[in-house]
């Protein structure tokens, strides 16, 4: 298969996993949330992902220990702080609702992801592919706005419906969340400028035999160090202050943990996908895969929104929403190219 065509299908399982993990992340009951985040932290984080790697690199340890301690450091901090924003991102979607906050963090992500490690590449600015990348991102955040706009619209129908959405919280705490929006996006881009800058790692493993899209595993590994001291640590302290370990006892307590490895899985593959979609785009692939990763899962999540009954009664939303998707298959059209 065409090695190109090989890393559009990679990214394509990236952007339906990272959609599936969010059904998971949504519906965590009986467990509390930080009951859920725990073993999900734990499992996906320290579990999966090492076990992975292993699997198509001789020895993980040795490839992430050989890079520099500063670039393990830097890579390890930027998913500490990808963790923090993670957590602010749970809080902002209580102040803002659902469309808003996703909108706010998408963009964000989807632009400082991409731009940031792509001005990293010595001469990319000369590349003719610089302007369709920067073309392609920026139709894309159209695209975006275009679905939190509908997102925001289904919901004031909703609302004067009576039915019961994560709402907006007006005053104050409306500002705060906007504030906990815009980190949270700044947030997971650095989880992808964590990754990029982990990628000596992966030539690492690929000095020992490992193939591209083996190696491009273990710089994950690294990001997760820190992302799971931040993340596991707060569900910890939240599990111990509000004794919510109790939740463990609950009837069918097996159900929950079966729920937990499934959206542990997917959510580690859709990052797997994307790492090794990524290697293999070439020098820019972090750039690129990035906002194509990100986009389609906007879609297949809204996919999954539509067949659950979420836009029903929504009809010119739905039409908005539909123009975003599109626009979002355009801007594929052009990264693609």
């Amino acid at each position: 298969m065409d090695e190109f065509l090989f890393s559009i299908i990679l990214v394509i399982a990236a952007g339906v996993s990272h959609a599936t993990f969010g059904l998971g992340q949504k519906h965590f009951k009986p467990l509390a949330w930080e009951a859920f985040w725990l073993p999900f932290s734990l499992i996906s984080m320290l579990v999966i992902a090492p076990l992975w790697a292993s699997f198509g690199v001789p020895d993980v340890w040795e490839a992430m220990t050989s890079i520099p301690p500063r670039t393990f450091f830097w890579s390890a901090f930027f998913g500490a702080c990808w963790g923090v924003g993670a957590i602010f991102w749970a809080r902002a979607l209580i102040w803002l609702g659902l469309a808003l906050t996703y909108g706010i963090c998408l963009s964000i992500a989807m632009a400082m992801g991409s731009l940031v490690p792509m001005v990293q590449r010595e001469g990319v600015v000369q590349s003719p592919a610089f302007p369709f990348i920067i073309l392609g991102t920026l139709i894309m955040l159209g695209g975006v706005y275009l679905i939190t706009l509908a997102g925001i619209r289904r919901d004031r129908i909703q609302l004067t419906e009576g039915k019961e959405i994560r709402g907006i919280t007006p005053g104050r705490l409306f500002k705060l969340g906007l504030v906990l929006a815009i980190f949270a996006g700044i947030s997971a881009a650095l989880e992808n400028i964590g990754y990029d800058n982990a990628l000596p790692a992966a030539t690492a493993a690929e000095a020992q035999g490992a193939s591209k899209i083996n190696a491009s595993l273990v710089p994950w590994i690294i990001v997760f160090i820190g992302g799971f001291l931040v993340q596991g640590g707060y569900s910890l302290y939240l599990l111990i202050k509000n004794k919510s370990y109790t939740t463990y006892r609950t009837k069918n307590a097996w159900l929950p943990w079966v729920k937990i490895i499934i959206t542990a899985f997917f959510w580690f593959a859709a990052l797997a996908f994307y790492g090794q979609g990524a290697a293999l785009m070439g020098r820019l692939g972090t750039s690129i895969g990035w906002t194509m990763f990100l986009s389609l899962s906007l879609i297949i999540s809204n996919i999954y929104a539509y067949f659950f009954g979420e836009w029903k009664g929504a009809e010119r939303p739905l039409r908005v929403m539909l123009l975003g998707t599109t626009v979002l298959l355009v801007s594929w059209s052009i990264l693609g190219y």
